[in-house]
Formats: structure tokens, sequence, C-alpha cells
């Protein structure tokens, strides 16, 4: 694999999105469909980088392509052009066309090796080689690979992908445990092969399926996004285009390490969502959180909602989900006969309680007795309101006496999260029903809402300043506050007009047009993001942990809170150009807010500063994502380059593995480095790295 290349595994386990029209049965699910119609179309697969979207980006290469495709002699002989410049874009279109054009399909891609978990359901035919494995346990097959346009600004990136067809395709409706658990394996045994993962289901449990693959992928490290569609490929008109071709670009592009949703140009986290709609293309919400992501113009991510992973541990697949769970709505009339028939005929262990609007339900004692009992005997009882949105909370008398009976707050989860977290939970043998309550009412993986105190950093969470400050210190904040802003634009704006850099206070109204103290706030944390990453940066190079760390927890910060203001005027394009300049080091996106996180860690693992590479680590940033700045490596092979072998250590505990065009760099590394220690480390590097199945429940 080229290093301009993202390694996309698809995970087809069915669903609308690749079914036929049956004349006597309607929809139905057809094997190999859906591979061959994304190999078909050139959005999809352009192996040779000739089709109209490789060719579209500029009016003048569109040119070229138009009249050598339009020629009856076309892909046989070059159009002739008057100028050198037109001269080159013939050539180049001529040494990737070939004869290709007489073809209507284009050739698969170079295939590549996957491993299923499950040998007798996977799809072969398109397969150029499979086998069992000895133990007979999973499947091993080589299959053919896909390969879309160029993607992005500037078109320097592509995605290559594969597809893993399930057997049978399975209606979204008869998904179960086991087929998550199936999902789960499969990304695991794929993980260090792959950049992303995409998942290809039907709409009906798709929200299940997202909300447990949330909970059983422990340390996520790299985008695992799901869709499907509510109109299928085979129809003319269809959403299935967009949903695949989004999914593939998000995946691609956007450094979102959890388990996602993509739908309708949208992006939500996957434990948030719940579909709304049987019959509306945009059939998912996310009432209680706003989207991640949304690709409308650009694709505009909220960056400083997105969760990453700050413990230093590796990726963990849990295989285990109890299915002893069940979900309880109330509605007026329910009868403590019918509940407690209900919570004693079978092995119920865990009941998630679908209550009336904060949490509240009827206060009769025979039925608030059944609760208590169940609670009593162990049973895990968790609150969540049947409305669409909100949260519960104890602010009524009857929510109150709900907890009395040990029944939890189930805060703002969704029923698709609430259910899937309480099965993770009950899961695990080492946890008892009281540290299940109490992990019920903690994020473990953003699935709600955490009410938490405004931290102590003289700010609330919109960055503005906190109101307990007196106002003699506010009237001094204001006051430093202006004069840094008016220094900031300043240097910021220096290497455009040249100017030299003073504080010249008279001159901080024409800079800003500050209406009030929020106006002014929110001007500073603007300028605060756009030179955050030049101080990262400077104190990674003077190895400095100290004022790392004190960087990285203003930026931490800044992240949480989301941009309220922009600067006016000279200030706009001032710090308009520090962010663009900050973030040329950055990978590839075209969002409007680039990922803070993307090469401060790629400089510190090069330069071998292990105190920084850890606080990076801590801190969130992700230690698979490639840097443009340092020739598209990951931290790992940037640290085993140059020889740095306990930055190589720490980066492996944290997951961190060579990816495969790395791996293979590895080998012709060793041998050009024929000292002992450097070969030591790059087996380091290479080495297995697997979570430990003991490892406690983590709470991010």
């Amino acid at each position: 694999m080229a290093a301009d290349e993202t390694r996309i595994l698809i995970l087809y386990s069915g669903g609308t999105l690749g079914m036929v029209r049956n004349p006597s049965k309607g929809y139905v699910p057809y094997p190999g469909f859906l591979t061959e119609t994304l190999r078909t179309q050139s959005r999809f697969h352009d192996p040779n980088a000739d089709s109209i979207f490789s060719w579209s980006d500029t009016t003048d290469r569109y040119k070229a392509w138009s009249e050598a495709y339009s020629r009856p002699d076309s892909g046989t002989t070059t159009p002739q052009r008057s100028s050198n410049h037109e001269m080159e874009l013939s050539t180049a279109l001529t040494s990737v066309t070939g004869s290709s054009l007489s073809s209507h399909f284009q050739p698969f891609g170079k295939p590549t090796r996957v491993y299923s978990s499950s040998p007798d359901g996977i799809y072969t035919k398109s397969a150029v080689e499979h086998r069992i494995s000895d133990d007979g346990k999973r499947l091993e097959l080589m299959l053919p690979t896909m390969v879309t346009p160029y993607l992005g600004d500037g078109g320097k990136k592509r995605t290559r992908y594969t597809v893993l067809e399930y057997d049978p395709l399975l209606d979204s409706s008869n998904m179960e445990t086991k087929d998550w658990l199936r999902l789960v394996a499969d990304i695991d045994l794929n993980y260090q092969n792959f950049d992303a993962f995409i998942i290809l289901h039907g709409t009906d449990t798709m929200s299940y399926t997202s909300s447990a693959l949330s909970m059983l992928l422990e340390n996520l490290g790299k985008p695992v996004v799901v869709t499907g569609a509510q109109v299928p490929l085979s129809e003319l008109r269809n959403d299935a285009i967009e949903n695949v071709l989004g999914a593939l670009v998000v995946a691609s592009t956007q450094p979102i390490a959890e388990v996602t949703l993509f739908f309708a140009s949208t992006l939500y986290r996957g434990n948030r969502v719940s579909k709304l709609s049987n019959s509306a293309l945009s059939a998912f919400d996310s009432p209680n959180m706003p989207p991640l992501a949304r690709a409308g113009i650009s694709i505009d991510v909220a960056w400083h909602l997105v969760r990453r992973p700050t413990r230093l541990a590796p990726f963990r697949a849990h295989d285990a989900l109890s299915q002893d769970v069940v979900l309880l709505r109330l509605f007026p009339g329910l009868q403590s006969l019918t509940v407690r028939s209900f919570l004693e005929s079978s092995p119920i262990r865990g009941v998630v309680l679908h209550s009336y609007g904060a949490g509240n339900a009827p206060t009769r004692k025979d039925l608030l007795d059944v609760l208590r009992e169940a609670a009593e005997r162990g049973v895990v009882i968790v609150n969540i309101s049947q409305c669409i949105q909100g949260e519960v909370s104890a602010i009524y008398e009857v929510g109150k006496t709900l907890e009395k009976v040990g029944v939890v707050a189930g805060a703002d989860m969704t029923p698709e999260a609430a259910l899937t977290k309480l099965s993770y939970l009950l899961a695990k043998k080492e946890l008892g029903p009281d540290q299940i309550r109490r992990l019920m009412g903690t994020s473990l993986r953003g699935e709600l809402t955490e009410r938490t105190q405004v931290r102590n950093y003289g700010h609330d969470r919109t960055g503005r300043r906190s109101s307990s400050s007196s106002s003699g210190t506010a009237t001094t904040e204001r006051r430093r506050g202006k004069r840094v802003l008016g220094l900031l634009a300043r240097i910021l704006g220096s290497s455009h007009d040249g100017g030299n850099v003073e504080e010249d206070e008279n001159e901080e109204e024409t800079l800003y047009k500050i209406k009030d103290e929020a106006d002014l706030d929110s001007l500073a944390v603007e300028a605060e993001r756009g030179i955050l990453p030049y101080l990262i940066q400077r104190s990674i190079e003077r190895n400095e942990p100290s004022t790392l760390s004190s960087l990285l927890a203003r930026q931490g910060f800044l992240a949480s809170s989301q941009p309220t203001a922009t600067p006016h005027t000279k200030t706009a394009t001032a710090t308009a150009s520090a962010a663009t300049a900050a973030s040329s080091s950055s990978s590839s996106s075209s969002s409007t807010e680039l990922d803070p996180h993307s090469s401060a860690l790629h400089l510190a693992a090069t330069l071998g500063r292990l105190e920084c590479v850890r606080l990076l680590l801590q801190s969130g940033y992700n230690v698979h994502l490639r840097a443009a700045s340092h020739s598209n490596h990951s931290p790992l092979y940037l640290a085993a380059y140059n020889g740095h072998a306990d930055v190589v250590r720490l980066l492996r505990s944290a997951g961190a593995h060579l990816l495969m065009d790395e791996r293979q760099a590895d080998g012709q590394q060793q041998q050009q480095q024929q000292q002992q220690q450097q070969r030591d480390i790059w087996v380091l590097a290479s080495g297995p790295s697997r979570a430990s199945e003991d490892a406690p429940v983590s709470v991010e």
C-alpha cells in the first residue's frame, strides 16, 4: 500500500443498501451485488485515475480528459495540443488510460489479506484465494481491493478498500447479540492491517449495533463508521451512494477514533443516536447531543465534541454480552403483578425502565415494593425517559422515590445505549450489582452527559470568564486581555504587513470592535486557539515537559468549549492566517476547524522526547495518525527510524503498531541499519500488542 492511500475494511452485514427487488418477495439481499456495483462506478473505483472525477479538478485537466474521451480513437492516440501545458496534461492522461477505455468494468486492485472469525459465514466467490486456519476458528482470504479517486482539497490522497461480505446477508431485524460479537471479532482480527472500518447495516437496528460496538471496542484508536440506506443501490434514485461515499470520505479524512453512525450527510456518535423515521432519508437523529460532523459544502467537524483516548492502553475488543436484560416501558394502569411476573419468571439481571418525563413513575406501594425486591436480589434497574429529548433527574418527589428503592438514573442515554451498556457491564464477572449501578451513571464511551461542576480555570464551558471574579479583578483582566490581544494580532499579522511588533494600547480599539466583556473573551479564546500549536511545538523542540503540560491543559479546556465568536476585520484575517499555518502540518482534513491533535506527537517521537510523548498521549493525541509533515508516517515508525527505543516502548504500550506499508519498509530499514541495537528497535516496534483480558473496565 502506498503512503498516500488510506486503507479501509468494509464489513457488509446486510440491510436494504445492497438489496435487489424480487417480483414475488420484494427487496431481498443478493450475494455479490454490492461489490460489483461499487466496482462499476468510477466514484467508488478508479484504479487508473482516469475517470471524470480524477480529471475535473481544473478546467485544463477536464478539457484534456473530455477531448481524449470524445475522439473515436481515444485511448490509443493523444489529441494534439497547442501549448506545452496542455501537451503535458495529454501525456499524463494517455499514461493512465491505456486501453481501459474499451472496458466497461474496471479491474479490481491488488488483493489484500483479510481475516474472518466465521469460517462458514463469508461470501468467498470474489476472493482470489481463501483457507481455513489449522484450528478451524478463522478464515483467511485474499480479497480484491477497490480505490477511489483522489479525495479532498488538492487531491493528494486516495482510499483503498475491500469488502468482507457476510453470508447470509441479514435483514437488520434479525440481528442478534452474536452478530455484534462477530463484527467486533472481525475488527479485532484486522485491526492492525487497516486504518479505518465501515460497517454496512440495515437501518432498523443500526443504532443498537452502533451502541453495542461502542461498548465492546475499548481504547479505540481508529474510526469505525456504521451506515446503510433507506433506498437500495439497485434503485436509480437512492440514498445509498451518498451514505457509502460519505462514510468512505469521513473515515479516510477525519481522525475521529470513535464508533460513529453516518446517515444523510450527518455523523453522529454511535451511542447517542436513534432511528426516528422509517420513510425519511434523514432517518436518524441524536436528540441529546449535537452531531460530531456535517457533510455540507465542506465537512465541518465539531472537534470539541470528539472524544480522544487518554489512557495509555492498547486497543481491546471485548467478546461477551449478557442477554439477561430487558426493556420495561411504563404505561398508565400497569399492574404490579404483571411487573412481578415479568421480573421473576426468567433469569433477568438487568432492566431498563422506560419511565415518564424526567424519570417519574407511579408511587403505588405495591409497585415500588416489586422494584425494591428486585434490586435487593441484585437486579440492576436503570431509569431512562420515554421522552425523546431530556434526561432523568430526581427533581420531582416521584423520581427521588425511585432512587430510594434502588433504581439508578440513566441520565440522557438512549434506550439503545442503556440496554447495550447494561448488557456489556453485566457480562463482567468481576463486577457486582453496586459497581454496575455506579458505572451505569458514569460515562464510559460518551454515551451520557455527565453533570460536573465548572472547572477551576477561571472560565466557564463557553470559554468566557467565570462570573465568580470580583469586579476589580475583572477590570484588571479586561485591561490585560486587551493588551494581549493587541499584541497577538500584531504578531500574527506581522508576516503579512512586515510591520514591527510593538505594544500600542491606543491601537486596540482600531484592531477590535469590542462590544462587551463577553466579546473580548471570545476574541481571546480564538487568539489562543491560533497560537497554541506554535507554542506546543516550541516546547517539544526545547524539551520542556512542564511548559508543555500547561499548554496541553489549556488546549484541552479550549477543545471542550465551542467557539462563540470570531474576530472582526483585521483580527479575523490574522487569526485565520494563524490557524491555517498552524494546521499546515496536520493531517488532511476538509473541516473548517482542523483537528488540533495531529502532528505534535510525530515531532516528539522523531526527537525522542519521552516525557513530551507521554504528556501528549495522556492528552488524547492519536498514536495511529499519519502526518503529511513527516512523510505520512506514524509516530511509532518515526521513533523507531530515529532509534528512540524508550519512545517505541511507550507508544507500543499505548496501542501503537506499524502500519502495513511501514512494516514492509521496516524490513528494508533493518537491512540498511546493521547495528544490533537498531535491529532490536525495529523488532520491538513490530512485535505483537494485545490488551490483557483481565484489564478493568475503563472510564474514559
